[in-house]
Parts: C-alpha cells; structure tokens; sequence
C-alpha cells in the first residue's frame, strides 16, 4: 500500500543560471563556518543516513577542516570531487 506525501511549498525561488555563467568570486568557507552550520542542522535524519546528525554534531570539530577545502575546493574549480 503506497502513501502519498504532500511537499510543503517553498517560500524562496530560484532561478537557473545560464550553462556559460561563471562562478568568479566567493568568501572562502572556514572550519568555523562548517562548524556553525553544522551545529545548526535539525536534529533529525532518515534511516538510510550513513552518519547520524547526532554523531556529525558532537564530532565536526575533527571534520570540520576536511569538509573546508572540500567545499572551497568545489566553489574554486566549479566541480565536486
């Protein structure tokens, strides 16, 4: 027996970039900055999730400096690894 979920409706809209546009210039993201936006995820996650918020919570500051030049990695090169 299926379920049907109703999606709550998005308050923000986004607009798609054309394909040439070209991410130039942005802030670099630092270990605190991971670790703030960590620290404020909602305490809750689903069943197939790897690694429970709780965990990634009480542990960000130990991955906090990998997940920085991940993303700074990213933003720079315009790709994820």
């Amino acid at each position: 027996m299926s379920q049907e979920y109703e999606l709550p409706l998005l308050t923000q809209t986004f607009t798609s970039a054309p394909v040439s546009r070209v991410l130039r210039l942005f802030s670099a993201v630092t270990p605190a900055d991971v670790v703030a936006f960590v620290r404020a995820l909602r305490d809750k996650q689903c069943a197939s999730d790897p690694l429970p918020t709780w965990l990634l919570k009480k542990r960000v500051g130990i991955i906090a400096p990998f997940l920085c030049q991940l993303f700074n990695w990213s933003l720079e090169h315009g790709s994820v690894l």
